[in-house]
């Protein structure tokens, strides 16, 4: 697995995983390029990340990187950058373009079905809905 040439890389890490397919040694590799999917996404979701990126980033294959994510790669990305945005409205004054463009989304009103979809509310409305819940009485 030591191999320092990137190209041969990948294709050993892919028939290492394979090779541990239902030992608990490939579960651990398994949540290891998880974590590090995780916390590449997490740094960069603002970006326009694709899957082919992160593949880059951690000498892996974009399959392995939608084989991580257990979803489509769009919509585990837009799932973070929502929870992203979702705090952001809950604690923020930024007005909602300012939002939408901070989490990586260029299209608001993109960013807004996506939100309501998701929680139910517009993103305005569901910042007025989170003051009145906890606002003090």
């Amino acid at each position: 697995i030591f191999i320092t040439n990137q190209h041969t890389l990948l294709p050993k890490v892919e028939d290492f995983l394979e090779f541990l397919k239902d030992d608990k040694e490939a579960e651990i590799l398994s949540n290891f390029i998880k974590d590090k999917i995780e916390k590449f996404v997490d740094q960069n979701y603002r970006e326009n990340i694709t899957a082919t990126d992160i593949a880059k980033a951690l000498y892996c294959s974009p399959s392995q990187v939608f084989k991580q994510t257990n979803k489509f790669f769009n919509l585990y990305i837009n799932g973070i950058r929502l929870a992203k945005a979702e705090k952001m409205l809950a604690f923020l004054d930024d007005d909602v373009t300012k939002i939408a463009l901070s989490v990586g989304f260029y299209d608001v009103c993109y960013f807004s079905k996506l939100f309501k979809k998701r929680y139910g509310l517009s993103p305005l409305n569901y910042r007025k809905d989170f003051i009145v819940k906890n606002s003090i009485k």
